[in-house]
């Protein structure tokens, strides 16, 4: 017995645990537990009125994300019936971002605007506006040819230094891009206010991207506008 123990000392454990387990289960198998039809429809009551109020993602924005990032709305219980305020950090500014574009008759992207609120405290502190046309849209940057064509391509990402401020970096081929579409007259009319949302949203994403690679933030609100 000593010399087995030593060779395979998990023996005498396994067969205490075991042990343990049977009786574990024996003393269960004695305590009688009653079925509690009210406390199973409280618990299935109070399930179902959750779900209604957190069943979609303006739903979960405005009971958590919003009250605690921002000092103008208060968070409430689930029942409505008490309100307080539950900021996890600094209160979010009205604006942190504003992206701002305009096509030209080739419909090229002749004017892109970014405006930041780097540090929060609800008024822009950067500027930063492109030299150079975008001709097609990307989700992490953009492409620039010669106007109204798809000649003379040069392709960019977009980055951001320690602060969050957003530039445009040159890159070597389109290999450093994702998801590029075109939007000037090369390849159709009138493409960027047909689908003016569109290319505001992959813009803006892709801004935010990559700023997001450089700060902590949550985004609580997004307004687009067209004309």
């Amino acid at each position: 017995m000593q010399q087995r123990s030593r060779n395979n000392p998990g023996l005498i454990p396994t067969a205490v645990v075991f042990l343990l387990g049977l009786a574990v289960l024996s003393f269960l198998s004695s305590v009688g537990y009653a079925w509690d039809a009210a406390a199973y429809n409280a618990g299935k009551s109070a399930g179902s009125d959750m779900h209604s109020k957190l069943n979609n993602t303006g739903k979960i924005r405005q009971r958590f994300s919003n009250p605690m990032t921002s000092n103008g709305t208060a968070m409430s219980t689930m029942d409505d019936t008490q309100s307080f305020s539950a900021q996890l950090t600094a209160p979010s500014s009205d604006v942190f971002l504003d992206l701002f574009v305009a096509p030209s008759g080739t419909g090229d992207l002749t004017t892109v605007t970014i405006s930041q609120d780097t540090n929060f405290d609800g008024t822009p502190d950067y500027a930063y506006s492109l030299s150079s046309p975008v001709s097609g849209v990307c989700s992490n940057g953009f492409i620039s040819g010669d106007t109204g064509t798809w000649n003379n391509l040069h392709y960019y990402v977009w980055s951001a230094d320690s602060s969050g401020r957003v530039t445009a970096v040159e890159v070597p081929s389109m290999m450093s891009l994702a998801g590029c579409y075109c939007i000037n007259a090369s390849c159709g009319s009138n493409l960027v206010w047909t689908n003016i949302d569109i290319v505001l949203r992959d813009l803006g994403g892709g801004v935010v991207s990559a700023i997001e690679q450089q700060r902590n933030f949550t985004i609580t609100n997004v307004d687009i506008t067209g004309t």
